[in-house]
């Protein structure tokens, strides 16, 4: 999980760290992203965690394996 997490850090021009993410982009385009998926609703959900946790997985992703409980 930290490898993850650390490619989407960068320094910025005072050579502090921020996220190369743009989550108001994110934000702004969620309908976007969720075209055309089935999004479960919490009761259809397994939740091991005690609230809803959704995965989205890139197709050359190697971070959320085949043999991942759907």
């Amino acid at each position: 999980m930290s490898n993850f997490l650390l490619k989407n850090l960068k320094r910025n021009n005072k050579g502090k760290f921020e996220w190369k993410l743009n989550p108001q982009h994110l934000f702004d385009n969620l309908d976007n992203i969720y075209d055309g998926l089935e999004i479960p609703s919490p009761e259809e959900s397994f939740t091991i965690s005690g609230f809803p946790v959704f995965f989205l997985r890139a197709m050359n992703s190697d971070y959320i394996k085949d043999n991942f409980p759907a």
